[in-house]
């Protein structure tokens, strides 16, 4: 099969200055969390995929408001426009913005820009999964985090991105659930790292605001004993016991209902554990309007605000989680 080869030319990130002043807020916040000097919970919330945009938008409106309620939480939202296939399927909105049609990587970028800055204005903390590197450069400036996926965490490209990444960057187990070769891909991040994008060099000595991220594999690892363990070989690197667990993937097999059990579990277990309570900085969880998910249909019978990738809570389920995680923490 030939591979044909053209040029394109993608469009810059546009920030205002209330965007960027916003943006750098969220980082500090987070990586004040990380460092022991913000003692709230980071919960990271939102939709599997961040399609369509406006029921994601409406998702992030909500999640706006709601910010305000809870002192005790540092609300971020998963606006994840870039997926991961184990084999074949849709790979997000930057790169196949309609999930019905072939790749458009043009629009994709501008679809996925526009949805960032519609967020941005919300005042809200922005998180997507740093996957498809040379087109996250033209999204990185939104973020507050970023995530390190279990399919790219052991890769050292992945690894040098989150070395020199100005924000917070969150990585997580690879899909065997070894936790040993998460430290090393933590300890390879903390480190000089050098990167190179859209004919920039970029060059630090290491990220120090990153985050284990628990996802489960050939077994759930949401458990204290995980995290604790997670959390002393962080301490043996000499690296911030910052530990946050994925309540989605192979830690609930995928089932949206036990997403806020294993909330409640970790919260329980925090309240009778100095440990937990100093490494376990909060939660990633897949939560949409809706409860569950759909296939994706061509013929247009798509629901809006129910996910087309794994399925997720639904908003109401937040609630309730934000309830717990406030109450407890």
């Amino acid at each position: 099969m030939k591979t044909k080869v053209r040029k394109i030319k993608l469009e810059e990130v546009k920030l205002t200055n209330k965007q960027k002043q916003s943006i750098k807020k969220h980082r500090e916040e987070i990586k004040n969390i990380v460092r022991g000097k913000d003692d709230r919970a980071l919960f990271i919330v939102g939709p599997c995929s961040a399609w369509r945009e406006k029921a994601t938008l409406e998702f992030a409106r909500r999640l706006s408001k709601f910010q305000k309620q809870y002192d005790s939480i540092k609300f971020a939202m998963r606006v994840y426009t870039q997926k991961p296939r184990t084999t074949l399927g849709w790979k997000g909105l930057l790169l196949q913005p309609d999930p019905c049609k072939k790749t458009n990587l043009k629009a994709g970028v501008r679809r996925a820009q526009k949805l960032m800055s519609d967020i941005a204005d919300l005042d809200l903390a922005i998180a997507d999964e740093a996957l498809f590197l040379p087109l996250t450069a033209y999204l990185q400036d939104f973020y507050s985090f970023a995530a390190i996926g279990a399919r790219s965490s052991e890769d050292q490209e992945h690894r040098l991105f989150a070395g020199v990444a100005n924000f917070p960057v969150g990585i997580k187990n690879s899909t065997d659930g070894d936790l040993d070769k998460l430290a090393n891909s933590l300890l390879s991040a903390s480190g000089e790292s050098l990167w190179y994008a859209e004919g920039k060099i970029f060059e630090s000595e290491g990220n120090d605001a990153l985050f284990a991220v628990l996802r489960g594999g050939k077994r759930p690892n949401y458990f204290a004993g995980d995290v604790e363990y997670m959390a002393e070989q962080m301490q043996k690197l000499g690296l911030s016991s910052a530990v946050l667990v994925d309540t989605n993937h192979s830690n609930s097999n995928k089932n949206p209902d036990k997403q806020i059990k294993i909330i409640n579990y970790l919260l329980q277990k925090r309240k009778k554990s100095k440990k937990l309570k100093s490494s376990l900085k909060g939660f990633m969880t897949e939560a949409f309007l809706e409860k569950g998910n759909q296939p994706i249909d061509c013929t247009g019978k798509i629901k809006e605000g129910l996910s087309i990738t794994d399925p997720s809570s639904s908003w109401s389920d937040v609630e309730d989680m934000a309830q717990l995680i406030d109450k407890a923490w």
